[in-house]
Formats: structure tokens, sequence, C-alpha cells
């Protein structure tokens, strides 16, 4: 009987304070992350570790000074500086996924469940910025299409995320390669399919409703082609935050649009 209270007592624990969508999303991501170690050996797994329990200590901080339960957002801060840590170069050094998933937590308490922007993605791009020459090779994240893909199929069927939000992203960028005759190759980089299932429709930074989704997603993927038109490296990233920045208005439009058509 005691036994039986006690584990009722742990699941409300669980069920109560975090965040089920986003440890979904750290087991959608164990995929790629396996395959980063398994690929790039022990440099990988160091990487990941690092940046997972930097992102906890961080949190479990800020909840002391803050006086709240020590397993607030938790789950937020795991998936957030694990993210972060598979944007990062294979050629990191350590320190870098301290400072990575240091500004992603920190976002994420800032803003809390309003944040604007995806935490991984400003992180990232503000390392970027401060050591651009870091920033010149693949990412531990995206070694592998078929780990990503298969994470993405977990997020789909367990509807953590919008199955729209990846495919109107995928066909976008499919079809301007097309019009502008690229490589139709691209449609298979890694950088597409980890932007796809895991950047885009996480963090609840896209617009709620179905177009306002179509608008987010079709928006993110021209703007990657073109920005790649230019700049190769990292598209994709400033492609979303910009989508990001022109979430409340789509969302305004299409509040609008609704109010006048009823």
């Amino acid at each position: 009987m005691q036994k039986s209270f006690e584990l009722k007592l742990l699941g409300e624990y669980f069920s109560n304070y975090i965040d089920r969508r986003l440890w979904l999303v750290v087991i959608a991501l164990l995929p790629a992350s396996f395959a980063s170690v398994f690929v790039l050996g022990n440099k990988a797994l160091v990487i990941q570790i690092i940046a997972v329990l930097l992102g906890m200590l961080t949190q479990s901080l800020i909840n002391i000074l803050l006086s709240v339960p020590s397993y607030k957002s938790i789950g937020a801060a795991i998936a957030a500086s694990l993210l972060s840590a598979m944007l990062l170069p294979v050629n990191a050094p350590l320190w870098l996924p301290i400072l990575s998933s240091i500004v992603a937590v920190a976002l994420i308490n800032i803003f809390g469940s309003n944040i604007p922007f995806h935490p991984s993605i400003v992180s990232i791009v503000f390392l970027i910025i401060s050591f651009p020459l870091l920033f010149n090779q693949v990412t531990f994240g995206t070694i592998s299409p078929f780990a990503l893909i298969i994470g993405g199929l977990i997020l789909m069927i367990a509807r953590v995320i919008d199955w729209r939000i990846p495919l109107f992203f995928l066909i976008s960028v499919y079809g301007l390669i097309f019009v502008l005759q690229q490589n139709v190759f691209q449609l298979l980089n890694t950088d597409l399919l980890l932007a796809a299932f895991f950047l885009l429709p996480t963090f609840n930074t896209f617009p709620r409703h179905i177009e306002g989704k179509a608008t987010y997603a079709i928006g993110a993927g021209m703007l990657t082609v073109l920005i790649r038109s230019f700049n190769p490296l990292h598209a994709v990233l400033y492609a979303i935050l910009f989508m990001s920045f022109l979430t409340p208005l789509i969302e305004r439009w299409q509040k609008t649009k609704t109010q006048e058509s009823s």
C-alpha cells in the first residue's frame, strides 16, 4: 500500500511539473545522438553530456534563486541543451556546449512559456556571431539523416509536433530549389531535416492556426533557399529566427481574417 502511494505521488510529480512533450523531444533526439557517437566517437558523447549537465545545473540554480521546486522546467532545459549540442560543430571545444546551454536555459527562464524564439537557435546564433571561425564544419546533429527521420516520425506519431509544419517546409525548399534549378539533393541535407522536425515545430514559436503554420513553414523554407544563395552556412537558422519574429504578425493577420469572414 505504501509503495503504491509513493508510485502515485511520483506519477503526479512528473505529470504536474515536467513538460512531457519536451521529454519526448529528448527521446526523439536519441537516435541522432547515438549516431553521432557511433560515427564520431567519445568527443560527441562528451559534448552532449556537458551540454545536458550544464543545462540541468543552470536550471537548478535558477530554481533555487527563484525559490521554486527544483524540478521545475528541467525537461525544457534538457531539451534545449541537447538541441544546442546537436547544432554545435564537430570541432567544438569542450567549453562551447557550456555557453550554449547557459544561454538557452537563460532564455527559457527570461521568457517562460511565451518565449518568442527557439532558445537553442538563439544560443547557437549568438555563438556563431561571437566565434565565427569555429562554425565552419558539419554539426553533431546532422551526421545521420535516417536518425533524424526516425526522430521526426516519433514526434509526429506521438503528436508532439504538427506534421504539416515539416511537410510545408520541405515542400517549399524542394519547390524553390527546382524553380531556381539548384541542386535537388539539397532537399536531403541533414540540417534541413533537423530544422524540419526539431527546430521549426518545437518550443511553441510558431503560429497556432493551420494557415499561419503553413505561412510560417513555407516562409522559412523559401528564406532558407534564398539565404543559402548568398551564405550557405547556417541559412536555415537565420530563416527560422526571422519567421519566428514574424509569428505575432502572422497570428494577428489570421485573427483579422477570421473576424472578417465571420
